[in-house]
């Protein structure tokens, strides 16, 4: 889940998770920048082949 900021974090975090009876505990983290996306994409080998079109 990703959140605006550090207040809507608490707020979801503290009003909306933390009230849930089945909730025991969690562990929250915070990006704070991202180097790259390659984890999102498939390996080159492993993507399909592209048909040309006619």
């Amino acid at each position: 889940m990703a959140v605006a900021d550090t207040k809507r974090l608490q707020e979801f975090l503290v009003d909306k998770l933390a009230s849930r009876t089945e909730v025991r505990h969690f562990t929250s983290s915070i990006v704070l920048e991202q180097l790259h996306t390659k984890a999102l994409t498939a390996p080159q080998h492993l993507r399909p082949k592209r048909r040309r079109s006619r």
